[in-house]
């Protein structure tokens, strides 16, 4: 984790973080995964979402493979995620399931 430079007006030492690796563009949007947890979500202009703890400044994984931007997204408990990012569609990433059971399609239940 590499500390944000300090500017002159800057008053909180030490207390902001830059996250790498990035991503390749702009972050479009972050969103915390859980009130409870210290990991969060970023998405950006290279179609891709990143997985942060905090706490550590680690990226515990990415997500590739989006066919645009990813300029949106929100989590819905541990198991849901919610993205655009796939031309006209609106995205709902489960992953409470195994992806074998994925494969075979499955119906959301509101």
């Amino acid at each position: 984790m590499e500390h944000w430079p300090r500017l002159a007006t800057q008053r909180m030492k030490n207390r902001a973080h830059l996250f790498s690796p990035g991503h390749e563009g702009s972050v479009t949007a972050i969103s915390q995964q859980s009130q409870n947890s210290s990991t969060f979500l970023s998405c950006g202009e290279d179609g891709s979402i990143s997985v942060y703890d905090a706490s550590s400044g680690k990226l515990l994984y990415s997500m590739d493979g989006f066919t645009s931007t990813v300029s949106s997204l929100a989590c819905l408990g541990h198991d849901l995620l919610v993205t655009d990012g796939m031309e006209d569609s609106v995205c709902v990433h489960d992953f409470s399931i195994e992806e074998d059971a994925a494969s075979n399609g499955y119906e959301l239940e509101w």
